[in-house]
């Protein structure tokens, strides 16, 4: 099993006027991460009263890091780890988890945030996909059929937060490296709070962070194709 990538989004609870300046003062941790130049782009002044703010990203924080990246535009910070050649799952997700939980911890006590998300892509070989997937999902007509994905949501509740609990899952052939192409499943799992006015407390962000990651784990995820 590897880990494609993982996404950390902070949602702030009122547009951000100057997102150029959120990423001051980071923790030494993040700093070391996010160690090259960030790159700002202007954007348009967004006219007073408008509501549904365009994420685009103002900032982009850069790393000598293979894999890492961070965004910042008015509505939203986001952190990204993509795949940057194979490593055991559960370590690397680890080792993601430490900087992206940082990096929810930095934004939430820069701006008021009202949501929260955490998603995950994860690739298994599989000889057969279609048919694993069709056998734990769907119909099992459909175990010949030359590609097949699935999508549900699970909501759950957590700390008095209505969640989102997404999985989505297909048949892919992927490249490794100079490795043959291999057949698989990608499982992306998506975790986030449904909007709710109300800012988030620092406890609950943390109770959703934690949530995502025990869902996230080896074991968890292998449960969702097995």
């Amino acid at each position: 099993m590897q880990l494609l990538r993982f996404q950390m989004a902070v949602f702030f609870k009122t547009p951000a006027e100057r997102p150029d300046l959120l990423s001051g003062n980071m923790p030494k941790e993040l700093l070391e991460l996010f160690d090259l130049i960030p790159v700002v782009n202007p954007i348009p002044q967004i006219p007073q009263g408008l509501t549904n703010v365009p994420d685009i990203p103002v900032v982009t924080l850069q790393s000598s890091h293979q894999g890492y990246q961070g965004t910042i535009s008015k509505g939203r910070a986001d952190f990204y780890y993509n795949y940057a050649g194979q490593k055991e799952y559960g370590k690397i997700l680890e080792e993601v988890a430490q900087y992206a939980k940082q990096f929810m911890e930095f934004f939430y006590s820069k701006q008021q945030v009202n949501r929260v998300g955490c998603v995950v892509n994860a690739f298994f070989p599989e000889e057969n996909p279609v048919k694993t997937i069709a056998k734990k999902y769907a119909n099992r007509d459909l175990q010949n059929s030359e590609e097949l994905a699935v999508r549900f949501n699970r909501r759950t509740q957590i700390e008095g937060i209505l969640l989102n609990n997404i999985v989505n899952a297909r048949s892919e052939t992927l490249t490794f490296g100079k490795q043959s192409p291999s057949k698989g499943i990608i499982l992306e799992c998506d975790i986030n709070n449904v909007v709710q006015p109300m800012q988030l407390t620092d406890e609950q962000c943390a109770a959703i962070f934690k949530y995502a990651l025990d869902q996230y784990n080896a074991e968890e995820v292998k449960k969702l194709i097995s």
